[in-house]
């Protein structure tokens, strides 16, 4: 009796995480500054000023090919790794041939993480179907 216990709560731990597991969006660490998955390329680059208030952070999110096309739209999160406080940095809009995100380098001292997120539904209040995020500004 008690291994048909185990067994059976085995069991309905399995289906249970098996469920949570597939209902997640799919998430990659975008570890470097050119990166590409499915058909979206990240691209970064710096340029720099005399100092960290007049460096810029440039960020371009590019479809490889829009005819074909899974996700129509995204945003982009800022996140304090520490204490968890997110800043939205884009809002919820459509893909299109480049999307340029301009940010003040400085602004990567308290909000180092940044969300990017992918979306095939253009529903705003769904949840994404990919996420790619940065720990930092990658090497460039």
């Amino acid at each position: 009796m008690k291994k048909f216990i185990a067994l059976y709560f085995s069991i309905l731990i399995f289906i249970f995480s098996a469920g949570s597991l597939y209902s997640q969006e799919i998430e990659y660490y975008g570890a470097d500054s050119v990166f590409a998955v499915d058909d979206i390329a990240v691209f970064w680059a710096i340029l720099k000023g005399p100092d960290t208030d007049t460096s810029k952070v440039y960020i371009n999110i590019v479809p490889l090919d829009l005819n074909k096309l899974e996700f129509s739209h995204y945003s982009v999160v800022a996140a304090n790794v520490f204490s968890g406080e997110e800043e939205i940095i884009m809002d919820f809009r459509p893909l299109e041939n480049e999307n340029l995100i301009i940010q003040e380098y400085g602004s990567f001292s308290t909000m180092s993480k940044r969300r990017l997120f992918f979306f095939v539904a253009d529903d705003s209040s769904s949840n994404p179907n990919m996420e790619i995020y940065y720990n930092g500004v990658p090497d460039t």
